[in-house]
């Protein structure tokens, strides 16, 4: 079975600055795909971003969340392609709404509207990464006449979101609770009002059965590890929380 992982720096406020530089650098030489490179409170991510493209050799670098009511699409392109260029190195691009605290006490900017803002970030940025001139007279994000002067990166453009919204800004479909097989076992247990939470795990079949999907395959012990996993993690949460539980 073939596994995807890729890395996000924890930038916590209670531990050294510096300790994520040492994190990409055992990511990268374990073989993670990716490292996100975010920022909050320490480092500027682009900042950041190029040093790692400099103590690292193999994983690509993906720069982001970043928040699109603190950075405009200009900003982020440039940034973008500045670690790209100064690195030679794969630069993917996250956007995101980060929190309220970060946006409107940190940086003293409007919150509001983040579906709108980051629909709007993402139709620019995509163009500017690309290298073109993008003209876009958004309701909340604007931007004209700016083109890259350094070679375009042409960036993977990843939205890192939750909501409806923010699945429409990546242009995927989306159904919310169904349709799904089971969905009555959620809403018979699940009474999240009455602090009642029920999860359904849907596990690709093809990942634990054979080709026929009839038999246990090569993936099928490692699933059950995943799942033994899980259900212990969520256990151990349970423990920590006298809120009743229920779970298929």
């Amino acid at each position: 079975m073939s596994v995807h992982l890729e890395v996000s720096l924890g930038l916590w406020q209670d531990r050294p600055a510096p300790e994520v530089i040492e994190t990409a650098r055992i990511a990268d030489e374990v073989g993670y795909d990716a490292i996100w490179v975010g920022e909050m409170a320490t480092w500027d991510a682009f900042a950041l971003a190029t040093h790692l493209g400099t103590v690292t050799d193999r994983s690509r670098l993906i720069v982001g969340p970043l928040a699109v009511t603190v950075r405009d699409p200009a900003m982020i392109a440039m940034g973008a392609a500045s670690v790209a260029s100064l690195t030679g190195r794969d630069v993917g691009v996250a956007l995101g709404t980060s929190s309220t605290t970060v946006v409107e006490r940190w940086h003293g900017r409007d919150r509001r509207r983040t579906g709108r803002a980051l629909d709007e970030s993402a139709s620019a940025v995509r163009v500017l990464l690309d290298g073109e001139k993008a003209e876009v007279p958004g309701e909340v994000v604007r931007t004209s006449g700016y083109r890259l002067r350094l070679p375009a990166p042409r960036s993977e453009l990843i939205i890192a979101a939750f909501g409806p919204q923010a699945i429409a800004a990546a242009g995927l479909r989306h159904a919310r609770n169904a349709p799904y097989a089971g969905a009555h076992i959620l809403d018979r247990h699940g009474k999240p009002a009455g602090h009642i939470h029920a999860i359904q795990l849907e596990i690709d079949r093809s990942l634990y059965l054979d080709p026929l999907l009839d038999q246990p395959g090569p993936g099928f012990a490692s699933m059950v590890a995943l799942v033994r996993a899980a259900i212990d993690a969520l256990a151990d949460e349970a423990l920590d929380n006298p809120h009743s539980l229920a779970a298929e």
